[in-house]
């Protein structure tokens, strides 16, 4: 997966949860870094 397909995909995420901005924000960030953590890691072959 490229970087560019997180960031959409993270994007896409974001847009319905207007109403509970603060926690989702918390959850997608959780959410993201869990997601670029296995894409470093398949990258780096660890």
């Amino acid at each position: 997966m490229r970087q560019h397909d997180l960031a959409f995909m993270y994007e896409a995420k974001e847009a319905p949860d207007i109403h509970r901005n603060q926690y989702c924000t918390l959850e997608k960030t959780e959410w993201l870094i869990r997601e670029a953590s296995d894409y470093a890691a398949g990258v780096l072959g660890l």
